[in-house]
């Protein structure tokens, strides 16, 4: 409500031409939340503001039910977004939400690095076509309510907010945060994001410069000796989290046990991790596939499935589709190895990728794709979120795939604190 009114307040006298959008969404989760969305509508048409309620359909989960609310809620604030043409969505996480974001994932990683310390980005991508702009970060959450009674108006608050079978509600009452801390915060998030950035800017040099890959199934680190052993472990680890298709990084004592392999190893070691094959290899370091934990994937009709976390396939047919991994070789089969692998090492890599079959037997005999659908290679690191902190590495992983860029931020975020502030 802060946000709707401070924007609509100043933003758009000054900048008439700006056109804004309020959503709500209604998960579906209680009873009360239908009449407090009509509530927010009926506020936007006091306004004179384009207003529309997203329900979240369909089954809930069991357990993890508020990731799965806000993977839910990021949809349909996107599928809106898409829906109107809008250049960006912006939602209201304060102060106070980053540092709760930044104690839990300390308390889930011990990670007090610049990747759990930066906190939430001011931007963030999503799904390779949606930004997310977070204008309130520096602002605490006290600072909106009092702006919202300075003006007059009411707003509602959200009981699982005081849920404690909620992770963040717990770290909000176990250590909140003080206003004597708010200084040293605010100064520690903003050096740790400036340390994100630069050192991503560094990785995304590194993969520009020494990266190569072979059916996007082999990915090959040339190790000269330029880059920092550090570095050269980061840029590692983002190619094992690429090539085994995780979501989050390599952290914790993996990293540990990466940087030590990749300092004492000799050539021709191996080492399993990420769901990869890590091998040193005569100045190189190569990454595939682990030969493990594949299942198939039917693709309806007209739908689209993701195999093995690592490849996007669409099926445009009116059949269903059956993904499943490459046939073995043949010995026939010209693999056109990389001069840093082996045969048996390509081999090895493409068995890893993904084919599709017509499911009924009759139809389908190729050994390669059928006709029409060609799995794409997925970043699963960044696609679905992409801080603007690792902005670089992603657009030097598109470019390693031969992928479509990911989309440059908004320009001229406007600081919407400063302005209620004023």
């Amino acid at each position: 409500m802060a946000m709707l009114l401070a924007f609509h307040r100043t933003v758009t006298r000054a900048h008439p031409k700006v056109y804004i959008s309020a959503a709500t969404v209604d998960h579906g989760l209680r009873a009360e939340a239908a009449d407090e969305a009509a509530t927010v509508a009926a506020f936007c048409a006091s306004l004179g503001i384009g207003h529309r309620i997203l329900p979240w359909i369909g089954e809930k989960p069991s357990s993890g039910i508020q990731a799965a609310a806000r993977l839910a809620r990021y949809h349909l604030l996107a599928d809106e977004s898409g829906r109107i043409g809008a250049g960006a969505v912006l939602t209201a996480h304060t102060l106070d939400d980053q540092f709760e974001t930044i104690q839990m994932r300390a308390a889930r990683q011990g990670d007090t690095h610049a990747f759990g310390s930066a906190g939430m980005a001011p931007q963030m991508l999503f799904e390779k076509k949606t930004w997310v702009v977070r204008p309130f970060l520096n602002c605490r959450r006290a600072d909106l309510r009092n702006y919202l009674k300075a003006q007059g108006v009411d707003w509602i608050d959200d009981p699982s907010n005081a849920d404690h079978r909620y992770e963040r509600v717990r770290q909000r009452s176990k250590a909140p945060l003080n206003n004597t801390d708010v200084g040293e915060f605010l100064r520690r998030t903003e050096t740790a994001a400036t340390m994100r950035g630069d050192r991503a800017e560094l990785v995304a040099a590194a993969i520009e410069a020494h990266a190569s890959q072979w059916r996007c199934a082999l990915f090959v680190m040339r190790d000269d000796g330029t880059l920092s052993r550090s570095l050269f472990a980061e840029v590692v680890a983002e190619l094992i989290a690429l090539a085994g298709g995780l979501v989050y990084p390599i952290a914790g004592p993996k990293i540990v046990k990466l940087r030590t392999f990749l300092d004492e190893a000799k050539p021709g070691s191996r080492l399993a991790l990420g769901r990869c094959i890590v091998m040193r290899r005569a100045g190189n370091v190569l990454i595939w596939r682990e030969d493990r934990g594949f299942a198939d994937l039917i693709v309806e009709p007209r739908s689209v499935g993701l195999w093995d976390g690592r490849f996007r396939v669409e099926n445009p047919t009116d059949r269903p589709v059956l993904i499943t991994r490459m046939a073995p070789m043949t010995d026939s089969e010209d693999l056109d190895v990389p001069d840093a692998a082996t045969a048996s090492i390509a081999a090895a890599a493409r068995s890893a990728l993904p084919r599709a079959l017509f499911t009924s037997p009759e139809l389908s005999e190729s050994r390669g794709n059928e006709p029409g659908i060609q799995p794409i290679p997925v970043i699963a690191r960044y696609d679905t979120f992409l801080p603007v902190f690792e902005r670089t590495i992603g657009r030097s992983l598109t470019r390693l795939l031969g992928l479509e860029l990911y989309p440059a931020p908004p320009l001229g975020t406007v600081k919407l604190d400063r302005m209620m502030r004023q």
